[in-house]
């Protein structure tokens, strides 16, 4: 994918990594890509977050203040996961052995399966991202020349996340 547009967008040195968001047609709905800065840091960029978060810099995100210059590559990404051997790790495993209120409404169930599946893909087409537009004003100016547009080449592995308002859906990463 190709974009040349003004972006939200951010570099963090403590993480050691700079961070592009794309919006998409549906209001709240957002991919955020996770860049190293070195190619072989995804690993080291994977741990940082998990110690100190990463949505503290997602929510930072602002505005570029001049074009952004984005390849990335195309990828697809397709998950199913059974929820019934993850859920019980986490505490919720009740609606597996007995009757369940409030998943039906007026009734209780048994839950037997529950299962998950995920489609990210991401190419010229199926990506659609919003713009952003703003203005500067100021009383008076001299000549000054147009910054230079931010190159974000994405052709080394990454971590990318779609979220909805303030909401993770997924997170992963791309080896490409």
């Amino acid at each position: 994918m190709h974009l040349s547009q003004p972006l939200f967008y951010t570099e963090n040195k403590e993480l050691g990594a700079k961070m592009i968001e794309l919006p998409y047609k549906e209001d709240g709905f957002r991919m955020v890509v996770v860049l190293p800065d070195e190619i072989d840091g995804l690993p080291k960029v994977l741990a940082k977050a998990a110690e100190t978060g990463l949505l503290t810099d997602v929510f930072n995100l602002g505005p570029a203040n001049r074009e952004v210059k984005l390849e990335l590559p195309k990828f697809e990404v397709k998950n199913r996961l059974n929820l019934k051997d993850l859920l019980p790790k986490v505490g919720v495993s009740k609606m597996f052995d007995e009757d369940a209120p409030g998943i039906v409404k007026n009734d209780t169930v048994t839950v037997s399966k529950a299962l998950q599946e995920a489609f990210i893909k991401v190419d010229e087409e199926g990506a659609t991202a919003g713009a952003f537009t703003g203005v500067i004003m100021v009383p008076y100016s001299w000549p000054a020349s147009i910054p230079q547009p931010i190159v974000f080449k994405v052709d080394h592995p990454f971590l990318y996340s779609i979220l909805y308002q303030d909401k993770v859906l997924f997170v992963g990463t791309s080896t490409r």
